[in-house]
Parts: C-alpha cells; structure tokens; sequence
C-alpha cells in the first residue's frame, strides 16, 4: 500500500519523543544532568529522578504514553496526547494545489484537472502529564518541555511547522485514588492536509 500523503500528529509526536527518549538513554551525553541538574522541589531531585524514571526505569515506574486517560487502566505517570483545535491557518490560504498555495483568485481549473488539494491547518495539541506525585508532575513537565525543544527541528522537518511551546492548566483530582496531579504541556503548530482530486459534476 502507497504511503498516506498526510501525517497524523498526534501520532508523529508520541513516535519523536519515544525515539528521542530512547537516544537519550544510549548517548554519550548526559542530556537529563544538563537539562535538570541542580532543579528541586522541596527535597524531590528534578536530575536524579527524571534518570531514575526515564533511563534505568527503576522502582517500578515507567512512562506511559497515550491517547486517552481510563483511570482503571492508565498507568501513573502517563502522557496523554490530544489535539485541542484545528483552524485554517490563514483566509487568504484556503485551498492549494500540490503543496504551493494558491489564493481564490488565482484557482483557475481548465482541461488538465488538480491532481491534490492540500489545505494548511493550524492546531494546537495538549500533551497532559499526569502522577500521583505532584513533585514528580513538575519534573516530567520541565522534561518534557526541554524534550520537545530539542526535537523541534525534527518536528518542523517531518511537518510540524512553525511550532511553539506553551503551558496549559493544572489541577490535582483528589477524587482518584490515588489521586492525580496533571499539567499541560500545549504545541501550537501548522501543517498541511492534502486529498486527491475528485472530478466536479459528479452525476
């Protein structure tokens, strides 16, 4: 089967960050002592327990990654990745042939019909920390943010363009048991969404 034309974001990012998580774990480089050495929470050490959860994966806890929170199944700590919003990335972009832009005006369709027609979105993506450890919450929050800064390069070159890095909402839900302290980690990007042409006056 052909290869999709389109990424599915979600996806791409779960897929960067595992890869990235498993370079950090076999290079030479003590990427974790540079990002969080010295950072501390009352007591709980950022550096010594991101290396214990991310790289020796010690103490029975492991990060797990996701699509969906089910507080019966859902492993603590988790990353759940959602996409939030979707919009045209521009009202003078609305509709391309190939992957040039072309604007309303300029769309003229003659004998030779557009083989794709691709639309620019521009969406945002929560990825929400979640841990029955608050301490622990802001430790892979702080990671996870310098995490996905260093893979911003290869983001952009796999089709997350224009990408920035913000912070969403906390809470603790003390209705859980154990209960479960969350932070939101949210990417702003743009990407393209293309489809094959359909003849127009389809009887």
């Amino acid at each position: 089967m052909a290869e999709s034309l389109n990424i599915f974001p979600e996806s791409l990012v779960r897929e960067s960050i595992g890869k990235a998580l498993t370079h950090i774990k076999t290079s030479t480089m003590d990427y974790l002592a540079v990002l969080l050495n010295g950072m501390q929470w009352e007591g709980y050490d950022f550096y010594q327990q991101a290396k214990s959860l991310l790289i020796e994966e010690s103490g029975g806890r492991q990060l797990s990654m996701g699509y969906r929170y089910d507080a019966q199944q859902t492993v603590s700590p988790a990353l759940i990745l959602a996409m939030e919003s979707e919009e045209p990335a521009s009202t003078n972009e609305w509709l391309a042939l190939g992957q040039g832009f072309v604007t309303a005006d300029d769309l003229v369709l003659g004998d030779g019909e557009a083989t794709y027609f691709t639309r620019r979105k521009k969406a945002t993506m929560s990825l929400t920390i979640l841990s029955d450890n608050p301490a622990e919450t802001a430790m892979l929050y702080t990671t996870m943010t310098g995490l996905l800064l260093s893979l911003q390069l290869h983001l952009h070159l796999s089709g997350l363009e224009q990408l920035t890095i913000g912070g969403g909402s906390s809470g603790r839900y003390e209705a859980l048991l154990p209960a479960i302290s969350s932070r939101v980690i949210l990417l702003n990007f743009e990407y393209n969404y293309s489809a094959p042409s359909i003849p127009a006056g389809l009887q």
